[in-house]
């Protein structure tokens, strides 16, 4: 039998091709993202390790945001000394480090990467644990002189003597780049700029009693984890943390892992697309290779096998695909995590495919994953194979399948689509987003699954509807494919089934991202009404210089200005939720669309007051002139009283509908939500009134001019309290109109 099944496998590995296909690819995503993974996470602890002092002080923060606020927490100067005085210190030193900069050349163009990795400043100091050494030039002496690591210089053609802007916090400065610094590690990809260390602090965080860490070394004989109690107990109950290297270098690496884990998902997910397609090809050959060999595995049965040698048989030759499949695979992802970290080179973060790891658990996840996919595949047509009888090798060869009732089909298809379907009305109407997610998945899962089990069912009447005119096109061909398709729907529904969960996974795909590009850019379109947006390309803050320039630029009229923060609120509940609160400018309401349930912007903005969004607040017991306390980075803490409540549901907005579809003439409009307009053609005088925005509580204003520059010629006036843009001022998504 073992002979028999080896000259069936090597007498159909034609046909067997495409399956081995699809196992190579599933294997091959998944080998390469472990691969690529583990290279670059192994690369990156020994660069923190190498990198990292004996012992760290940093501020303690325990707040998170989810935008980058641009806040830098900072330890006094004056702990260096106190820390110094511990037995068993024997140096420390106050680092100055941020990632809240621009660096411009000359041109005015960035020097900072393009690939999101951060821009950092920092003081000149030497250790032998500093990732860079001085390599052209001379170090940094004064408040007019910088160093920029080599592989900046070059990407960006930056040369000693030539001139950077740093646009830091405090304000911009001007450097003359003296030296160029090579690194000795792994370049993580970002760009560095080395100042003079009397300076730094002063420069980039706007006094020199600040930094940002301290680093201690320890003296000989003392253990990191010896020093840190030592060096915790001098600094008493202070708001900072202190970690050994190991710690600290665990504590980057973390911050590096939700990096990795995208990359290492997404093709992750491509492997289990290929490993779901695989599936129903490999069902599908192995049900037709059964289906020709009816005979042989008759005659098989005649000259003494059994059933479980025959299934044995087929399982064989399913393992013997796999094991092919995987081997290829395995090769084919190295290959792929080569070219991954070649890609990561050219853009910057420089990795040796020479330090590549290939790990235990990469080729065990290989072949468990294209050794188990095949075997559980061609499962179901082994057990068909076992059943052919003896008397088959007599017969004349037949398809397996053939009017075999779909009653069982049609039962288990209704229930997983009648699960699916549950699941995605329970997305629909989830109220948090990780349970939307996970009854979405399942119900995608479900949905496809009952659809490949009912898809017999579909067969015959799809194709006499849509091949109906097959006949009349393509004469006798035409008939004969139709009735050959006709005549096993088995056959027909699992070779449409990969082709089928393929298309359905790209035209989800298609809906889901149009779908989100629509919602983004109509809640745009309803929220924002500025004619431009100033943000720096990484959404990391600008100074105030920024802001002043572009007040003073010809042509500008209002400015309004957006900080975040992150922060923790406690709740009347009692609950403590950290997110990131929002800081405007009183004139918000001029450049964007918020709608209040309680309250109005100009209660939001007052002094000693926050709003907040109505439902969260209703889900907590906090209402109009509760007092919340509110934790600021550095663990400062305020009271805030909830001055309005804001909603993301306009309200009136069939009224608005309502109201626009009546209007007539050339003031017909289309509706805001939220806003009812009473539209006339009148042009009452030219003048714009400075209120606040929708559903505020003010005196009515009869007249409010769309102060967009690109105008028609004939300009529709809204009259009413609640304003609303019309078709006759298309441009205007400002509130006024």
């Amino acid at each position: 039998m073992l002979r028999a099944t080896l000259r069936s496998f090597l007498a159909h590995k034609g046909r067997l091709l495409l399956s081995a296909l699809a196992v190579v690819l599933s294997v091959a995503f998944v080998a390469g993202s472990l691969i690529f993974s583990d290279t670059v996470a192994r690369t990156f602890d020994r660069l923190f390790a190498s990198t990292s002092a004996d012992v760290t002080v940093e501020p303690r923060d325990d707040l998170e945001a989810s935008v980058p606020t641009g806040a830098v927490q900072t330890v006094p100067t004056s702990l260096t000394g106190r820390v110094a005085a511990v037995d068993g210190v024997a140096s420390a030193h106050a680092d100055v480090s941020v990632e809240n900069i621009t660096v411009v050349d000359s041109a005015n163009r960035s020097v900072g990467p393009t690939t999101g990795a951060p821009t950092i400043a920092t003081d000149w100091y030497v250790t032998d644990r500093s990732p860079v050494e001085l390599t052209s030039g001379r170090v940094p002496r004064g408040a007019g002189e910088a160093v920029l690591d080599a592989d900046t210089a070059d990407r960006k053609d930056v040369r000693t003597g030539d001139t950077l802007t740093v646009l830091a916090q405090p304000g911009s400065f001007r450097v003359e780049v003296v030296g160029i610094a090579t690194f000795k590690t792994t370049n993580p990809g970002s760009a560095l700029v080395f100042l003079d260390p009397e300076i730094a602090a002063t420069r980039l965080l706007g006094s020199a009693d600040l930094a940002t860490s301290i680093s201690v070394e320890a003296a000989n004989g003392v253990t990191d984890e010896e020093l840190k109690p030592r060096v915790a107990a001098a600094l008493g109950s202070g708001p900072y943390d202190v970690r050994t290297a190991d710690e600290q270098a665990t504590s980057a690496a973390e911050d590096l892992g939700g990096f990795l884990d995208v990359i290492k998902y997404v093709m992750l997910g491509f492997a289990g697309i290929a490993v779901l397609v695989g599936v129903f090809l490999i069902v599908n050959t192995f049900s037709m290779l059964i289906a020709q060999r009816t005979r042989e595995l008759g005659l098989l049965r005649a000259l003494g096998a059994d059933r479980r040698q025959v299934r044995r048989s087929v399982l064989t030759e399913a393992v013997l695909l796999g094991l092919v499949g995987s081997t290829v695979g395995l090769a084919a992802g190295i290959g792929m995590a080569a070219g991954l970290i070649r890609l990561m080179s050219a853009f910057g973060m420089n990795l040796d495919t020479a330090e590549m790891v290939i790990g235990w658990v990469t080729p065990v996840s290989a072949y468990v994953v294209g050794v188990g996919v095949t075997f559980v595949a061609a499962y179901l047509p082994a057990r068909r194979a076992a059943t052919v009888s003896p008397m088959a090798a007599l017969a004349d060869a037949d398809v397996a399948g053939v009017g075999r009732p779909l009653k069982v089909r049609a039962v288990v298809g209704a229930a997983l689509g009648t699960l699916g379907v549950a699941a995605l009305v329970g997305c629909a109407t989830a109220s948090e987003t990780a349970s939307a997610a996970s009854l979405l998945g399942l119900g995608v899962v479900l949905t496809l699954i009952a659809t490949v089990v009912a898809g017999p069912l579909l067969v015959r009447p799809v194709i006499r509807v849509l091949g109906g005119a097959f006949p009349a096109l393509f004469g006798s061909i035409g008939r004969m494919s139709q009735r050959n398709a006709l005549r096993n729907p088995r056959r027909t529904g699992a070779t449409a089934a990969a082709l089928m969960v393929g298309l359905a996974l790209v035209g989800g795909m298609s809906v889901a991202s149009a779908s989100m590009s629509k919602s983004f850019d109509q809640q745009i379109d309803d929220t924002l009404g500025a004619d431009f947006v100033i943000q720096n390309t990484n959404l990391i803050p600008f100074s105030r210089e920024v802001t002043d320039r572009v007040r003073d630029t010809d042509g500008v009229g209002l400015v309004v200005r957006q900080r975040f923060a992150p922060v923790a609120v406690r709740l009347p509940d009692g609950r403590r939720i950290r997110t990131t609160a929002a800081g405007y400018d009183s004139q918000v309401d001029e450049v964007a669309h918020v709608t209040y349930a309680r309250g109005n912007t100009a209660a939001a903005l007052a002094d000693g007051a926050i709003a907040m969004d109505v439902d969260f607040a209703e889900e907590h017991g906090v209402r109009v002139g509760s007092v919340l306390p509110v934790q600021f980075p550095g663990e400062r803490t305020a009271s805030f009283r909830v001055g309005a409540l804001t909603t993301r549901t306009p309200p009136r907005a069939s009224a608005c509908r309502a109201a626009c579809s009546s209007a007539s003439g050339p003031s017909r409009s289309t509706c805001r939500a939220g806003r009812t307009p009473r539209c006339t053609s009148t042009r009452p005088p030219a003048r714009t009134r400075t209120g606040s925005g929708p559903g505020w509580n003010g005196p009515s204003t009869p007249t409010r001019r769309c102060r967009r520059a690109t105008r028609p010629t004939t300009r529709t006036w809204c009259t009413t309290r609640s304003p609303c843009c019309c078709t006759s001022c298309t441009r205007c998504s400002a509130w006024r109109s």
